[in-house]
C-alpha cells in the first residue's frame, strides 16, 4: 500500500473563559515592558549581536540579573522578580525583534543603493517612453 505524501495544518481557535481578564492584561503589560527594556539594551549595544542566540541570552542575563554570588549588575532589571522562562521568551523576542530589524535594513538600504546607481548611469541619457508612460488628454475646447 502506497504512503501518503504531503502534510496537513491543523488550526484552532480557542476562546478564553477567565475571570480575572485584568491579570492576563497586567501580564501582557508587564511582558511588553520586559521585552522592551531587553529591546533598548540592544539597540546601545549592537556589537552583542555578533554573538549567538545563546550566547546573547546568558550576556543579557549576566547584564540584569544578580546571581548567586550577589555580584552587582550593570542594568538592573526594574521589575520585582519576573520569573526565569517569562524573563527569557522576553529576551529571546526581543533578540528576535532587532535582528529582523536590522535586517529589514540593511535590505532597504542595499536596495535603496542599486536604485540610485541606477538613477545615476542613466542621468546623462534620454529617457525612453516605456519608462515615463504620459498620457494625452484631450479637452473638449482643444479640438
Amino acid at each position: 500500500m502506497a504512503e501518503k505524501v504531503g502534510s496537513s495544518t491543523v488550526a484552532y481557535r480557542l476562546k478564553l473563559r477567565c475571570r480575572h481578564i485584568d491579570w492576563i492584561q497586567e501580564t501582557e503589560s508587564l511582558y511588553n515592558k520586559v521585552l522592551e527594556f531587553y529591546y533598548k539594551i540592544l539597540t546601545e549595544h549592537l556589537e552583542f549581536l555578533e554573538l549567538g542566540n545563546m550566547e546573547l541570552l546568558r550576556q543579557l542575563e549576566q547584564m540584569t540579573i544578580i546571581g548567586r554570588d550577589k555580584h552587582p549588575v550593570m542594568m538592573s532589571l526594574p521589575f520585582h522578580k519576573v520569573p526565569l522562562y517569562f524573563r527569557r521568551s522576553a529576551i529571546n523576542a526581543a533578540i528576535s525583534h532587532i535582528r529582523s530589524y536590522i535586517g529589514l535594513l540593511q535590505n532597504w538600504e542595499r536596495k535603496k543603493e542599486k536604485a540610485e546607481k541606477r538613477v545615476f548611469m542613466e542621468k546623462g541619457k534620454a529617457c525612453s517612453s516605456k519608462k515615463f508612460p504620459c498620457f494625452c488628454c484631450i479637452l473638449q475646447g482643444n479640438v
